[in-house]
């Protein structure tokens, strides 16, 4: 095989993790195409449907160790936009609400960032 500026890798999926390795790899010289099958929500035809969504994207302190490692300057611009969240909230069929900590120490975190943020 050639050099790493020769190289190709295309990437299927968009989400987190498949931009991710898409910059990671492009980083390492690589030519990336990034494959999505879901429209761009940047588009303004995707806006109107996105907005009858409430649902954020979540990221673990797993999934922010990942990209700080690919990418310090992006994980810093990501942490200025997000909420962190130390646990989560269960909804019974009955009704009842019961709170669990996302560990039993309270350390573990995520961060839940709005869909209207884009890392590109």
């Amino acid at each position: 095989m050639g050099s790493p500026a020769q190289r190709k890798v295309v990437v299927v999926g968009a989400g987190p993790v498949g931009c991710l390795a898409a910059i990671s790899f492009a980083k390492k010289g690589w030519k990336v195409d990034l494959f999505e099958g879901r429209p761009d929500l940047r588009l303004p035809s995707s806006k109107a449907a996105n907005q009858q969504r409430s649902i954020n994207l979540a990221m673990s302190h797993r999934g922010i160790a990942a990209l700080e490692a690919v990418d310090p300057a992006l994980t810093h611009r990501f942490m200025q936009s997000v909420i962190p969240m130390r646990g989560r909230m269960i909804h019974s069929s009955k009704g009842d609400l019961d709170s669990q900590l996302y560990d039993r120490d309270g350390q573990a975190s995520h961060c839940s960032m709005a869909t209207g943020f884009y890392l590109f």
